[in-house]
């Protein structure tokens, strides 16, 4: 402890906020349906591959949309939402006029 606190007083951290300089690179699920809800049998391979395979499809739709009329709603891999719980914030973004 009292050296984290050396640490700190002699390397002082500056923390910016650059979220609007992040670039958007998108992954794509990372768990094939064939695995995760069984929903499409041939969807048997892995997301992630950032190099290969990579399609421009969701900016074409971000393009098509107003600005700053686009949700994005992540509940990291660990939350599970009911049913209702989906549709709420489906019937939240369409009556605030958001995209999702």
């Amino acid at each position: 402890m009292v050296h984290h606190r050396f640490l700190l007083i002699t390397y002082p951290i500056v923390l910016v906020n650059t979220i609007d300089d992040i670039r958007m690179i998108p992954i794509g699920p990372l768990i094939p349906s064939a695995f995760l809800d069984g929903k499409d049998h041939n969807d048997t391979s892995f997301g992630g591959d950032i190099i290969h395979g990579i399609t421009n499809d969701y900016v074409t739709w971000l393009d098509s949309k107003p600005k700053l009329s686009v949700v994005y709603v992540s509940f990291g891999s660990l939350a599970v939402l009911t049913n209702g719980g989906n549709s709420n914030i489906v019937k939240w973004c369409s009556h605030n006029s958001f995209n999702y």
